[in-house]
């Protein structure tokens, strides 16, 4: 049998070693980044949160199976993950490592690197260190969308980024998730709202390409990464290395996301949105509403740009190219400003008006 024999010194760094010598029947990076330290604290401080970070695949089985044997969260059991769900069914607060790293590139930004090269995330050094070794103060928006820039260097902090932005992060996406159509169910919505069901399909997809509600949905759905971007550009604006900490926990906890947060119960906020009485730490719903008026008014409602959504093969690539992007947030920022001084009119925005958007959130985190 052949055999590789290490010396003490080499062996010092027992997952270093393992991938670098993953050569025969390779492992997923993941999988081999898994007993990294920096993987173990992140389980750990999620567990504080009683979410259970899976930084490898099946962890959650293999630790529901065995919790006294999962040796990195001697203190936990599978009960603390899990909370009544519908139908009295358990629902388990988990997330998965390469689901939080894709979800954290959104948020702080880089989104096209978020939808295209999520695989690159434990391959790369270059995704690994920004996403779970690093701290930056402020949204990629502001470095011109590029992911290597000496300013964003300069700024960015060697630390791990807190359990509570990183989850913060994947639940913005996830209520993104619960609050978008499939194209198919958009269509049956518009049509019936219409009423066009008695007209033949080609004249009913002529009025859909025309429809500005229509193409507001199919635009959403293609979109989901553009909500944790826009939530991540307001949070890091307002809080810079702030956010890290206190701001993030206090966003999971003083606002329409602690339901999500502790029970992952998303019908509060979908009555919120679907038009109840917005009160002043419903902060999400309002985020979720800006962001649809967005879409309809900056891009549904443009001629030039429903015909290259329709032209476009993806819909996807065209909602996240950074032209998109960009008109998407510049308008936040028109918005913000000119909430500051006046009302903006929408139901959204009550509590915006006067203040502003981020002054606001600032607010609620503030104020508890």
């Amino acid at each position: 049998m052949l055999a590789r024999l290490y010396d003490q010194q080499t062996i010092q760094d027992v997952p270093k070693l393992v991938r670098a010598t993953n050569n025969q029947n390779k492992m997923e990076q993941r999988n081999l980044r898994s007993n990294d330290q920096d993987q173990i604290s992140f389980e750990r401080d999620f567990a504080k949160l009683t979410w259970f970070y899976e930084r490898k695949d099946f962890a959650w089985t293999a630790f529901e199976r065995s919790p006294n044997q999962w040796t990195t969260l001697k203190r936990y059991k599978d009960r603390d993950f899990k909370v009544a769900g519908r139908q009295g069914r358990p629902t388990i607060r988990r997330v998965d490592n390469q689901d939080i790293g894709q979800h954290w590139l959104a948020f702080i930004g880089h989104v096209d690197d978020a939808a295209q090269r999520r695989r690159l995330i434990f391959e790369d050094d270059k995704y690994y260190t920004r996403i779970f070794l690093s701290r930056v103060s402020k949204p990629a928006f502001d470095y011109q969308f590029q992911f290597t820039d000496p300013r964003a260097e300069e700024e960015t902090v060697l630390s791990a980024p807190s359990a509570e932005a990183l989850l913060l992060a994947h639940l913005t996406y996830r209520l993104a998730k619960e609050n978008v159509l499939t194209s198919a169910k958009a269509r049956e919505k518009i049509i019936v709202e219409r009423r066009l069901g008695n007209l033949p399909d080609d004249e009913i997809d002529q009025r859909l390409t025309r429809d500005p509600d229509y193409i507001k949905s199919l635009a959403l759905s293609a979109g989901t990464f553009l909500f944790t971007e826009l939530c991540g550009f307001l949070f890091l604006r307002a809080f810079g290395l702030d956010f890290y900490n206190k701001a993030a926990l206090g966003l999971l906890n003083q606002t329409d996301m602690e339901p999500i947060y502790r029970s992952l119960n998303f019908e509060t906020i979908k009555q919120k949105i679907s038009g109840e009485e917005l009160k002043s730490n419903d902060l999400f719903a309002m985020l979720w509403l800006l962001f649809e008026h967005i879409v309809l008014s900056e891009l549904a409602e443009s001629d030039q740009w429903r015909n290259a959504f329709f032209t476009e093969s993806s819909k996807p690539r065209i909602m996240y190219r950074e032209s998109t992007r960009r008109r998407l947030l510049e308008r936040v920022v028109t918005l913000d400003e000119i909430s500051s001084k006046r009302p903006l009119n929408y139901p959204f925005s009550v509590h915006f008006d006067k203040i502003g958007i981020i002054n606001h959130i600032k607010r609620i985190v503030k104020a508890r």
